[in-house]
């Protein structure tokens, strides 16, 4: 047996499935005016809530009960934001 090669397919075996953007829940602005994004991902192991901001996910939530739970955090995620005076715009 060659281990060289046994050592390379190991590496490609324990690389990450892609990922795939499924959409823009909201998208909210704070003092800063920055956005914020709540955007819905596939993932290798379900569907996954992001809260985004300049490129760097602030939170993430793995919702195994796909939209309907996914829905109910990002709802969750975005009072909690209009509470600290962030307000909705257009994503």
């Amino acid at each position: 047996m060659d281990w060289s090669t046994a050592c390379d397919d190991a590496k490609h075996k324990d690389a990450a499935p892609p990922e795939r953007f499924v959409s823009t829940v909201w998208a909210m602005r704070g003092l800063s005016e920055k956005p914020v994004l709540c955007e819905a991902w596939e993932v290798a192991t379900g569907l996954e809530l992001r809260l985004m901001r300049d490129g760097q996910m602030l939170r993430s939530q793995l919702c195994r009960g796909g939209m309907a739970e996914a829905a109910t955090h990002a709802d969750e995620w975005a009072m909690k934001l209009r509470a600290a005076g962030f307000r909705e715009v257009d994503a």
